[in-house]
């Protein structure tokens, strides 16, 4: 979107949802039984809870739904699947 702007130029962009984080995939939710999940964790919806990947990558997952049992927990990009709208003013190109 931005190639080709000059310094000063301002633009409204508006991208069709999944045009830029991608689209909202079911199988990147998954629900954790709580006792798979460590103690320390503290498990609340709308957080955040970093997870380790077998290759020692970290990454995050959004925690959608807690109960006694389990935790649902979304690995989707919060933007995964929404329009995005963003405004942007050129003030320098290096």
């Amino acid at each position: 979107c931005l190639v080709g702007l000059a310094v000063g130029d301002r633009e409204v962009f508006e991208l069709e949802a999944g045009e830029v984080f991608g689209d909202h995939t079911d199988d990147l939710v998954e629900r954790f039984a709580r006792a798979d999940l460590p103690d320390d964790v503290e498990l609340a919806v709308n957080s955040i809870v970093e997870f380790m990947g077998e290759d020692g990558n970290k990454f995050p997952g959004l925690v959608k739904e807690v109960d006694e049992k389990s935790a649902l927990i979304d690995f989707n990009h919060p933007l995964a699947g929404r329009a995005v709208s963003f405004e942007v003013q050129i003030i320098g190109v290096l």
